[in-house]
């Protein structure tokens, strides 16, 4: 009994190469529709507004300024542990946590600038175009009053709940929760901020990469030129709402119930959202400090 074999037909080069055309064009069609269907809610603003806000507010401790003297004591108490001293000044507030009364002196650019209400979601934050309409620190950056500059917004779209990383999206589900470091709010179409920032690093020889701009650690790194004039614009937690017990294991608890909703629209109506009246006053009191110690009103 003969022995069948299946033999394919030989691809010359052309047909081969249409073929490999055909697979990379499938693929990145099928890229860019899972990338609209996860992640570009900047296409469609209004689906991105209607997105659910993870509310969470800042306390006195986070907002009240600290002096230089404290940050001295503070970097003192590390190298006193050992701890390696920070590559930069932008660094050490961020290992510090100190949130100095002079900002500008770590950021090696500051200015004002309005956000033209632009924002394009990238890797787990948003890029956001403003217009600069003051310079106050220039350390060798190409920027001049006039341009328009890219700043990152500490902001992502995640899943609620089970996916904090917000990588490998599961679901249909989707909210807007902050990134690293300190607690923020959106920024606001056509509000002039005053903006601490430092370039955005890359890989060295990484080909077409432009001047990216992101905040430095501050909790006021980026706040309102106006911002001490309009105090209804700070967002005030009015319930909390605290249970205590014990367990069955005899252990006592206590957790507070955070059940306060807010769409992505609605918390670019606010400057700032705080945990209570104290934490309100120090925001005031703080952003008011800042913008007199840095453009001098």
């Amino acid at each position: 009994m003969a022995r069948r074999t299946l033999r394919l037909p030989r691809l010359t080069g052309r047909v081969f190469a249409v073929a490999v055309a055909l697979v990379l064009a499938a693929c990145d069609a099928l890229a860019l529709a899972f990338r609209a269907s996860v992640t570009d809610f900047s296409a469609d603003p209004a689906a991105l507004d209607a997105l659910p806000y993870d509310v969470r507010t800042d306390h006195v401790l986070q907002l009240a300024l600290a002096t230089e003297d404290d940050l001295e004591a503070a970097l003192a108490e590390r190298e006193a542990m050992g701890v390696a001293p920070a590559d930069d000044a932008a660094d050490e507030l961020y290992l510090t946590s100190a949130a100095v009364e002079n900002p500008a002196d770590y950021a090696p650019l500051v200015v004002t600038a309005t956000f033209t209400g632009e924002r394009e979601y990238v890797y787990q934050a948003f890029r956001c175009a403003f217009t600069v309409t003051g310079m106050v620190r220039n350390d060798r950056a190409s920027v001049d009053v006039g341009d328009t500059i890219d700043v990152f917004e500490n902001l992502r779209i995640s899943t609620p709940d089970h996916n904090p990383t917000g990588k490998g999206q599961q679901g249909d589900e989707r909210m807007v929760t902050f990134g690293y470091g300190d607690c923020c709010v959106p920024y606001r179409e056509g509000q002039e901020y005053l903006l601490f920032l430092e370039e955005k690093d890359y890989p060295e020889g990484m080909p077409g990469t432009e001047p990216v701009y992101r905040l430095i650690w501050h909790p006021y790194a980026a706040v309102p030129t106006d911002a001490p004039e309009h105090p209804e614009r700070v967002w005030v937690d009015e319930t909390h709402v605290v249970h205590e017990g014990v367990d069955a294991n005899g252990n006592p608890y206590s957790w507070e119930e955070d059940d306060d909703e807010m769409t992505f629209g609605e918390a670019q109506r606010y400057d700032r959202l705080c945990y209570d009246e104290e934490a309100k006053e120090a925001y005031l009191a703080g952003a008011a400090t800042i913008i007199a110690n840095t453009l001098g009103s």
